[in-house]
């Protein structure tokens, strides 16, 4: 999957497991990836960003907000293959947990070999 070639995804199947232990802190539930705006609001991010919206079935929010671990945030794009991505935050932008809901804002895409 190329960066920028879709302007939204949805999907309903994801984890967030703490790195380097491995301990799954959260089970996606319903999630979106949309392609981030232009900041004048007119076409699309040229750095092929997406913000990441996601429905969390399960949390441990003690861990997951554990600064001493790295989250390793994984979705699931095609259910037949169980092809993964990680999505990862780049620099300058916030993941936030508001109650059961996770933003990832300006999130690139890495697949999981």
């Amino acid at each position: 999957m190329g960066q920028g070639l879709f302007q939204r995804i949805d999907g309903n199947e994801g984890q967030i497991k703490l790195l380097p232990i491995g301990a799954v802190v959260g089970i996606l539930g319903e999630w979106s990836l949309v392609r981030r705006r232009a900041r004048d609001g007119d076409g699309y991010d040229d750095e092929g960003l997406y913000d990441l919206r996601a429905t969390l079935t399960k949390v441990t929010r003690s861990l997951f907000h554990d600064a001493d671990y790295t989250r390793d945030v994984r979705i699931t794009v095609d259910k037949k293959s169980k092809k993964q991505y990680r999505v990862k935050c780049e620099p300058g932008f916030e993941t936030t947990l508001n109650g059961n809901i996770l933003l990832m804002e300006g999130v690139k895409l890495w697949p999981v070999e």
